[in-house]
């Protein structure tokens, strides 16, 4: 995963390259690869097995009431919160050496381009992970939306 953001970093930087020497020459330093300035997206795993499509996603520091998962019209939607801890806010920070964790509003929007069982998907919040079951249903088609509850285990 790091090399692909290495090799985007470097195509945009070689891209634009004047763009970001002008906007350091003149003090205006915007941020690079930014996609959204409300919204970040956990990293997230989707698999099948022979009878369930599993989803996985990382996202330490939710609280249920911070958490939505909701399936409507062939899609997964989760959604929530990651709200950032007052030791953050305690004092005016000077400078980052590091920053890898986002905080904010997410949405993440999976196709299901199979039949699932409404009625039967299940999702699990445990140390940080959401582990979503979404069993396959072969049969019915449905376009209601189901919002699912999630269970802390």
């Amino acid at each position: 995963m790091g090399d692909s953001k290495n090799k985007s970093f470097k195509m945009f930087k070689s891209e634009n390259s004047k763009v970001l020497s002008d906007n350091i020459s003149t003090g205006v330093i915007r941020p690079i690869l930014l996609f959204s300035d409300l919204s970040f997206s956990p990293p997230t795993d989707v698999w099948e097995t022979e009878d369930k499509i599993c989803i996985m996603m990382e996202i330490a520091g939710l609280s249920l009431s911070n958490i939505n998962v909701r399936y409507e019209s062939g899609y997964l939607v989760i959604d929530g919160e990651r709200k950032e801890p007052a030791v953050l806010k305690d004092k005016k920070i000077q400078k980052y050496h590091k920053k890898e964790i986002d905080y904010g509003i997410f949405t993440v929007k999976i196709k299901i381009n199979k039949r699932v069982a409404q009625g039967n998907i299940t999702a699990n919040y445990k140390n940080g992970m959401l582990t979503i079951y979404l069993p396959k249903d072969e049969i019915k088609k449905t376009t209601d939306t189901q919002k699912v509850s999630v269970k802390i285990i």
